[in-house]
């Protein structure tokens, strides 16, 4: 398979080249085309991710969005669906793989193939969508956990008459020690 610079960076940042990370590639393509807008440096292009599969290491690539900087959401509900939206004038589209369009094909190459040579619609149902943008990334202090007396964001504690707990330490499921 004939592969331009993108996909190659993509592979590269991901490890190899699977159908799954064609999705992402296709699918960041796509809606970056529909939205106008480059990969973002900062947190200017939001996207959210409805599985936890390869395709999301090509949004990261593609679109410059990532779990740390807040702009890159993953609820892994199984769905190749993908929602890609603007900070500066909230436009979103969501994008989510055509059943009907791989049925067929059972060759791994050849689904590979159209994923990545297809436009559109052949392959992915298209809507502009409105949502909610989730704030920008934050920088939060840091506090000490009454219980494993580990560091925690201040906004991810619990308290307890008057004593902080991280959560895993407030549900009680955290790492015991051992020996």
């Amino acid at each position: 398979m004939d592969m331009d610079p993108e996909v190659k960076g993509a592979v590269k940042f991901h490890g190899h080249l699977c159908f799954g990370l064609a999705v992402g590639i296709a699918a960041t393509r796509l809606a970056m085309e529909r939205l106008a807008t480059g990969k973002a440096v900062g947190e200017e292009v939001v996207a959210i991710a409805e599985n936890s599969s390869c395709a999301v290491d090509a949004i990261q690539f593609l679109a410059g969005t990532t779990l740390g900087r807040g702009n890159l959401i993953v609820n892994d509900w199984g769905k190749h669906a993908y929602t890609f939206a603007r900070r500066d004038d909230g436009r979103a589209v969501r994008l989510s793989l055509r059943y009907e369009a791989f049925k067929d094909i059972h060759d791994r190459e050849k689904r590979m193939e159209k994923i990545l040579s297809s436009r559109g619609e052949e392959v992915f149902n298209i809507r502009d969508v409105k949502i909610e943008l989730p704030p920008e990334a934050e920088v939060v202090s840091s506090i000490q956990c009454s219980s494993c007396k580990e560091p925690v964001m201040r906004t991810r504690t619990r308290t307890v008459e008057g004593e902080v707990y991280c959560i895993p330490c407030y549900e009680k499921v955290y790492i015991q020690p051992s020996g």
